[in-house]
């Protein structure tokens, strides 16, 4: 666990340039098990494009690549192989790509915009007032293991706090 948490104490060169995944496993149907990246399309512009002081950079850095253009991330998923290489109930291994290679299923594309334009404005505003929830997925679909069952009561508890009517979630202290 210590080195998982050692490994993701970097700071990060931009959201657009980071590389995302699944901690636990989640059955996609028939496939069966997988867990599933994201993975940064073009890594062509790696320098932060806002000042790293400024607690908003990775903010900031986003909305100036998404001024320029679309940003883009291929979208894959590793297989399950067997509990030992692949546990589904521990979270804390990591599936290595030598062991279950990922299988590239799509691409995530963020069009070219100005998220500081009224719209985008407003469509944040929308999306803060949501909750997300993994477990809101059909049955075969859902997300397995021990860690997965774990976070479905942090999830609807999360929710609960921060949806409360008339709280502001920017404003509230925990």
């Amino acid at each position: 666990m210590l080195s998982n948490v050692l490994s993701a104490a970097t700071v990060s060169r931009s959201l657009a340039l980071e590389r995302y995944w699944s901690r636990g496993a989640i059955l996609w149907g028939h496939t069966g098990p997988v867990r599933f990246q994201l993975k940064p399309e073009d890594e062509s512009v790696n320098v932060l494009q806002a000042s790293p002081g400024d607690p908003d950079c990775l903010a900031k850095d986003l909305a100036a690549r998404l001024k320029k253009r679309p940003i883009r991330f291929a979208f894959a998923l590793q297989p399950f192989q067997n509990e030992h290489l692949t546990p589904i109930e521990d979270g804390t291994v990591e599936w290595k790509e030598e062991v279950s290679k990922p299988v590239r299923i799509a691409t995530l594309v963020i069009p070219e915009q100005d998220p500081e334009a009224p719209e985008a404005l407003a469509a944040k505003t929308e999306v803060d007032g949501e909750a997300f929830n993994p477990w809101n997925a059909p049955d075969e679909f859902r997300p397995l293991g021990n860690l997965n069952r774990a976070r479905k009561s942090v999830y609807a508890a999360s929710a609960a706090h921060w949806l409360k009517p008339g709280k502001s979630p920017l404003l509230t202290k925990s």
